[in-house]
C-alpha cells in the first residue's frame, strides 16, 4: 500500500512524499520514503479543493503513486522490476552511438566485442560481473594494460547511457573493479625536432602536417583540431591594445564531465599553419577537413618523421605532448600549461613536469668534470 504525505517546511511550503509499505511472500513487512522532489502550498492530506498552482503537481504525484503501486506488485509476484534487465542488443546500441559520433576508438571496441563472442549477439542482460571479468581477460591478451583499461572506460560509458536513458535498471559496472592506470613513459618532442619537422615536405595529404604541428603549437587534442570551425578562432584585443587571435572551443572529451570553454591563445606559428590553410582555394566550415583513413595518417606520420630524422615513434598524441614539455621548458609556469591543456586535475600535467625534469637530469650529466 502507497499513500502520499505531506511534509511542512520552514518556507511555509509542503514537501511531497511516497510512504510505501510492504508485505512479501514470507509475511515479512516493510516500510520505506520516498520523497519527490515535489512541492505544494497546501497539505492535500485532508483537503479536497486543490487550487490551480498545485493542481498539476498533486496530479503528478498521483501518477508516481499509480507507477510505483504496480511496481510494487511486480515485486511482491517475484518479477523484481527494480532489477530486470533488458533483451534488448548491447551491441546494436554500441554500434548506433559509433555510427551517430563516427568514433573511431568506439569501432576499435566494437572489433573486440565481436571477437570475444565470436559472431555472437550481447544482450545488456548478458552483461554481469562476471561477464566483465571475462572480457578483461580476453582485452589482456590482445592489448596493452592501460588500452584494457580505456577500452572498459568506453563500455562503462555506453551502458551508464543505457542507464540514464532507462533501458537497463543495473549498472554491471556499480561492482566491477575497473584496472588501475599504470604510468607510461610518454614520447616527446623537443623545440629542434619540431623545427626539422616544419622543414621536412610531407609526403601526401597537407592537413596530416597542418593538424599535427597545429596540435605542437596549441595542445589540442586531434579530436578537437578536427572539429575545429573558423568561427571558434576569435580576434579580441588585450589591455595594450594589441590584436590576438584565441581559439575558444567545449573540448570533445570533457564534454560530458567538466564542460568548460577552452581559450587557447594563438602564437605566430600557429597563425603560420592556419595562414598555410587559407592558401587552399576549397574551404569549409572546419579548419582541417582533407584527411586519409587513420591508419594511412598514422603510416603518413611515421614517414614524415623518418624523413625528417626524428627516431621517435610519432603518433597524433605526440603533439599535444611536445607543447606540454616545450612550454614547461621554455619556462612557461604549470598551472597555465595545465589550463591550456584542459586539465581539470593538475596531476595530469605533473606528468609533463616529470618528463622536463628528468630531461633536465640527463642534460646536466653531459658536462664535463672540472
Amino acid at each position: 500500500m502507497i499513500h502520499i504525505r505531506y511534509k511542512s517546511l520552514k518556507s511555509g511550503k509542503y514537501s511531497l512524499y511516497l510512504d510505501i509499505f510492504s508485505t512479501d511472500d514470507q509475511g515479512n513487512q516493510k516500510r520505506q520514503y520516498e520523497f519527490l522532489k515535489l512541492y505544494t502550498q497546501k497539505d492535500y492530506s485532508k483537503l479536497k479543493n486543490i487550487i490551480a498552482d498545485d493542481r498539476n503537481i498533486v496530479d503528478l504525484a498521483e501518477d508516481i503513486r499509480k507507477k510505483r503501486e504496480m511496481e510494487l506488485a511486480g515485486e511482491i509476484k517475484g518479477l523484481r522490476t527494480k532489477q530486470r534487465t533488458t533483451h534488448q542488443s548491447a551491441l546494436e546500441y554500441i554500434r548506433a552511438y559509433q555510427k551517430k559520433k563516427g568514433d573511431f576508438h568506439t569501432k576499435s571496441l566494437l572489433f573486440h566485442l565481436d571477437n570475444f563472442t565470436n559472431g555472437e549477439d550481447v544482450r545488456f542482460m548478458d552483461i554481469t560481473n562476471e561477464w566483465l571479468v571475462h572480457f578483461q581477460d580476453h582485452l589482456a591478451t590482445r592489448v596493452s594494460h592501460n588500452t584494457v583499461k580505456n577500452y572498459l572506460k568506453m563500455l562503462r560509458a555506453r551502458i551508464k547511457d543505457a542507464y540514464r536513458q532507462d533501458i537497463i535498471t543495473i549498472n554491471p559496472f556499480d561492482k566491477f573493479d575497473m584496472p588501475h592506470e599504470l604510468e607510461t613513459r610518454r614520447t616527446t618532442l623537443d623545440s629542434e625536432e619540431v623545427r626539422k619537422l616544419v622543414a621536412t615536405p610531407f609526403p601526401s595529404h597537407p592537413h596530416v602536417r597542418l593538424v599535427f604541428l597545429f596540435s605542437c603549437f596549441t595542445g589540442l587534442r586531434m579530436s578537437d583540431c578536427e572539429a575545429l570551425q573558423w568561427n571558434d578562432i576569435v580576434e579580441e584585443k588585450d589591455k595594450s591594445g594589441k590584436r590576438v587571435h584565441y581559439i575558444n572551443i567545449r573540448p570533445i572529451k570533457t564534454q560530458t564531465t567538466s564542460g568548460k570553454i577552452l581559450k587557447v591563445p594563438l602564437t605566430e606559428s600557429a597563425l603560420a599553419v592556419l595562414d598555410e590553410v587559407r592558401i587552399e582555394k576549397n574551404r569549409s566550415e572546419k579548419v582541417f577537413c582533407n584527411f586519409p583513413t587513420p591508419r594511412n595518417a598514422r603510416n603518413l606520420l611515421k614517414l614524415w618523421a623518418a624523413r625528417a630524422k626524428v627516431k621517435k615513434n610519432v603518433h597524433f598524441h605526440v603533439a599535444r605532448h611536445s607543447f606540454a614539455t616545450i612550454s614547461l621548458t621554455f619556462g612557461m609556469d604549470i598551472y597555465t600549461v595545465s589550463k591550456l591543456l584542459g586539465h581539470v586535475n593538475l596531476r595530469h600535467t605533473e606528468i609533463y613536469a616529470k618528463i622536463v625534469d628528468e630531461k633536465k637530469r640527463s642534460e646536466i650529466q653531459k658536462l664535463p668534470t672540472l
